[in-house]
Protein backbone atom coordinates (compact mmCIF):
# COMPACT_ATOMS: atom_id res chain seq x y z
CA UNK A 1 0.00 0.00 0.00
CA UNK A 2 2.84 2.33 0.91
CA UNK A 3 4.54 1.59 -2.42
CA UNK A 4 1.38 2.45 -4.35
CA UNK A 5 1.04 5.68 -2.41
CA UNK A 6 4.67 6.53 -3.08
CA UNK A 7 4.28 5.87 -6.82
CA UNK A 8 1.16 8.05 -6.97
CA UNK A 9 2.97 10.80 -5.09
CA UNK A 10 5.91 10.65 -7.48
CA UNK A 11 3.55 10.78 -10.48
CA UNK A 12 1.81 13.80 -9.00
CA UNK A 13 5.12 15.58 -8.40
CA UNK A 14 6.22 14.78 -11.96
CA UNK A 15 2.96 16.16 -13.34
CA UNK A 16 3.27 19.38 -11.33
CA UNK A 17 6.87 19.82 -12.46
CA UNK A 18 5.86 19.39 -16.10
CA UNK A 19 3.08 21.95 -15.65
CA UNK A 20 5.58 24.49 -14.31
CA UNK A 21 7.88 23.87 -17.27
CA UNK A 22 5.03 24.34 -19.73
CA UNK A 23 3.90 27.50 -17.92
CA UNK A 24 7.43 28.92 -17.94
CA UNK A 25 7.77 28.09 -21.64
CA UNK A 26 4.47 29.82 -22.39
CA UNK A 27 5.51 32.89 -20.43
CA UNK A 28 8.83 32.99 -22.26
CA UNK A 29 7.08 32.69 -25.62
CA UNK A 30 4.77 35.54 -24.62
CA UNK A 31 7.81 37.74 -23.99
CA UNK A 32 9.38 37.08 -27.38
CA UNK A 33 7.24 39.62 -29.31
CA UNK A 34 8.61 42.40 -27.08
CA UNK A 35 12.19 41.44 -27.92
CA UNK A 36 11.42 40.80 -31.59
CA UNK A 37 14.37 40.62 -33.96
CA UNK A 38 17.69 40.63 -32.07
CA UNK A 39 19.54 41.64 -35.23
CA UNK A 40 18.11 45.15 -34.89
CA UNK A 41 20.75 47.14 -33.04
CA UNK A 42 19.99 50.70 -34.09
CA UNK A 43 16.72 52.56 -33.66
CA UNK A 44 15.37 55.85 -34.99
CA UNK A 45 14.64 58.57 -32.48
CA UNK A 46 10.96 58.70 -33.47
CA UNK A 47 8.55 56.15 -34.96
CA UNK A 48 5.36 57.65 -36.40
CA UNK A 49 2.20 55.69 -37.16
CA UNK A 50 -0.92 56.44 -39.13
CA UNK A 51 -4.07 55.05 -37.45
CA UNK A 52 -6.73 53.88 -39.94
CA UNK A 53 -5.74 50.59 -41.58
CA UNK A 54 -2.30 50.91 -40.04
CA UNK A 55 -2.81 50.33 -36.31
CA UNK A 56 -6.46 49.27 -36.59
CA UNK A 57 -8.36 47.66 -39.51
CA UNK A 58 -11.03 50.29 -40.16
CA UNK A 59 -11.74 53.96 -40.88
CA UNK A 60 -12.65 55.62 -37.62
CA UNK A 61 -14.92 58.17 -39.32
CA UNK A 62 -17.29 55.62 -40.85
CA UNK A 63 -16.73 52.02 -39.69
CA UNK A 64 -17.26 52.37 -35.91
CA UNK A 65 -20.22 53.98 -34.15
CA UNK A 66 -19.79 56.08 -31.00
CA UNK A 67 -20.19 56.22 -28.11
CA UNK A 68 -17.52 53.66 -27.32
CA UNK A 69 -17.29 51.73 -24.07
CA UNK A 70 -14.91 49.27 -22.49
CA UNK A 71 -16.10 46.07 -20.86
CA UNK A 72 -13.22 44.11 -19.37
CA UNK A 73 -10.51 44.01 -22.03
CA UNK A 74 -12.92 44.57 -24.92
CA UNK A 75 -13.79 47.90 -26.53
CA UNK A 76 -17.29 48.05 -28.04
CA UNK A 77 -19.04 50.56 -30.25
CA UNK A 78 -22.64 51.75 -29.83
CA UNK A 79 -23.95 48.75 -31.74
CA UNK A 80 -22.14 46.30 -29.46
CA UNK A 81 -19.54 45.36 -32.07
CA UNK A 82 -16.06 44.62 -30.72
CA UNK A 83 -13.52 47.15 -31.98
CA UNK A 84 -10.22 45.43 -32.73
CA UNK A 85 -6.70 46.54 -33.58
CA UNK A 86 -3.99 44.66 -35.44
CA UNK A 87 -2.73 41.92 -33.15
CA UNK A 88 0.97 42.89 -33.00
CA UNK A 89 0.43 46.58 -32.27
CA UNK A 90 0.68 46.60 -28.43
CA UNK A 91 3.91 44.58 -28.52
CA UNK A 92 5.32 46.84 -31.24
CA UNK A 93 4.61 50.02 -29.27
CA UNK A 94 6.06 48.54 -26.09
CA UNK A 95 9.14 47.26 -27.93
CA UNK A 96 9.93 50.68 -29.38
CA UNK A 97 9.60 52.40 -26.00
CA UNK A 98 11.81 49.75 -24.39
CA UNK A 99 14.48 50.68 -26.93
CA UNK A 100 14.25 54.42 -26.24
CA UNK A 101 12.40 55.25 -29.43
CA UNK A 102 9.71 57.92 -29.12
CA UNK A 103 6.33 57.01 -30.59
CA UNK A 104 3.81 59.32 -32.30
CA UNK A 105 0.54 59.12 -34.19
CA UNK A 106 -0.09 61.12 -37.36
CA UNK A 107 -3.62 60.84 -38.70
CA UNK A 108 -5.61 62.98 -41.16
CA UNK A 109 -8.98 61.75 -39.88
CA UNK A 110 -11.82 64.23 -39.51
CA UNK A 111 -13.09 62.30 -36.48
CA UNK A 112 -10.43 63.47 -34.09
CA UNK A 113 -12.39 62.81 -30.89
CA UNK A 114 -13.17 59.22 -31.90
CA UNK A 115 -9.52 58.53 -32.68
CA UNK A 116 -8.33 59.98 -29.37
CA UNK A 117 -10.98 57.97 -27.49
CA UNK A 118 -9.91 54.69 -29.08
CA UNK A 119 -6.23 55.33 -28.40
CA UNK A 120 -7.19 55.92 -24.77
CA UNK A 121 -9.50 52.88 -24.52
CA UNK A 122 -6.83 50.64 -26.05
CA UNK A 123 -4.43 51.87 -23.32
CA UNK A 124 -1.99 53.20 -25.90
CA UNK A 125 -1.52 56.62 -24.32
CA UNK A 126 1.17 55.06 -22.15
CA UNK A 127 3.20 54.49 -25.33
CA UNK A 128 2.45 57.58 -27.42
CA UNK A 129 4.65 60.60 -26.73
CA UNK A 130 2.87 62.78 -29.29
CA UNK A 131 -0.39 62.64 -31.24
CA UNK A 132 -1.03 64.73 -34.36
CA UNK A 133 -4.64 63.84 -35.20
CA UNK A 134 -6.45 66.33 -37.43
CA UNK A 135 -7.40 66.69 -41.12
CA UNK A 136 -4.85 68.24 -43.46
CA UNK A 137 -1.47 67.40 -44.95
CA UNK A 138 0.80 64.84 -43.33
CA UNK A 139 3.66 67.26 -43.88
CA UNK A 140 1.96 69.55 -41.33
CA UNK A 141 1.80 66.70 -38.83
CA UNK A 142 5.51 66.10 -39.29
CA UNK A 143 6.41 69.77 -39.04
CA UNK A 144 4.60 69.83 -35.70
CA UNK A 145 6.40 66.67 -34.55
CA UNK A 146 9.78 68.10 -35.48
CA UNK A 147 9.01 71.31 -33.60
CA UNK A 148 7.71 69.47 -30.52
CA UNK A 149 10.55 66.93 -30.28
CA UNK A 150 13.53 68.67 -31.85
CA UNK A 151 14.15 65.48 -33.82
CA UNK A 152 15.38 65.80 -37.40
CA UNK A 153 13.35 64.19 -40.18
CA UNK A 154 16.20 61.81 -41.03
CA UNK A 155 15.88 60.31 -37.55
CA UNK A 156 12.19 59.42 -38.05
CA UNK A 157 10.47 56.38 -39.56
CA UNK A 158 6.87 56.57 -40.73
CA UNK A 159 4.35 53.75 -41.23
CA UNK A 160 1.19 54.42 -43.30
CA UNK A 161 -1.20 52.40 -45.44
CA UNK A 162 -1.67 55.20 -47.99
CA UNK A 163 1.23 55.60 -50.39
CA UNK A 164 0.27 59.20 -51.22
CA UNK A 165 1.14 60.17 -47.65
CA UNK A 166 4.56 58.57 -48.02
CA UNK A 167 5.07 60.43 -51.28
CA UNK A 168 4.38 63.70 -49.45
CA UNK A 169 6.53 62.98 -46.40
CA UNK A 170 9.47 61.14 -47.97
CA UNK A 171 11.03 64.28 -49.57
CA UNK A 172 11.44 65.69 -46.05
CA UNK A 173 13.99 62.95 -45.37
CA UNK A 174 11.71 60.68 -43.33
CA UNK A 175 12.03 56.93 -43.95
CA UNK A 176 8.54 55.91 -45.11
CA UNK A 177 7.15 52.38 -45.07
CA UNK A 178 3.99 51.36 -46.92
CA UNK A 179 1.78 49.23 -44.65
CA UNK A 180 -0.29 46.95 -46.89
CA UNK A 181 -2.08 44.69 -44.41
CA UNK A 182 -1.74 46.43 -41.05
CA UNK A 183 1.21 46.76 -38.70
CA UNK A 184 3.03 43.56 -37.85
CA UNK A 185 6.41 42.57 -36.47
CA UNK A 186 7.73 41.96 -40.00
CA UNK A 187 6.57 45.38 -41.23
CA UNK A 188 8.18 47.03 -38.23
CA UNK A 189 11.51 45.34 -38.85
CA UNK A 190 11.40 46.18 -42.52
CA UNK A 191 11.09 49.82 -41.49
CA UNK A 192 13.76 49.70 -38.82
CA UNK A 193 16.24 48.00 -41.13
CA UNK A 194 15.48 50.36 -44.00
CA UNK A 195 16.01 53.35 -41.70
CA UNK A 196 19.27 51.86 -40.34
CA UNK A 197 20.60 51.24 -43.86
CA UNK A 198 20.36 55.02 -44.52
CA UNK A 199 21.83 56.04 -41.19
Amino acid sequence: MNKIFLVLLLLLLFHLTQQKIVRRHSETMAEIPHKLDPSVKKFPKLAVFDLDHTLWPFHVYIDVIPPFKKIGDKVLDAGGAIIKYYRDVPAILKYLKQNNCLVAAASRTTEMLRAHQLVDLFNWNQHFDHKEIFPGQKTTHFANLKKATGIEYKDMVFFDDEERNSHDVSPLGVTCIHVKDGMSHSVLHKGLKQWASKN
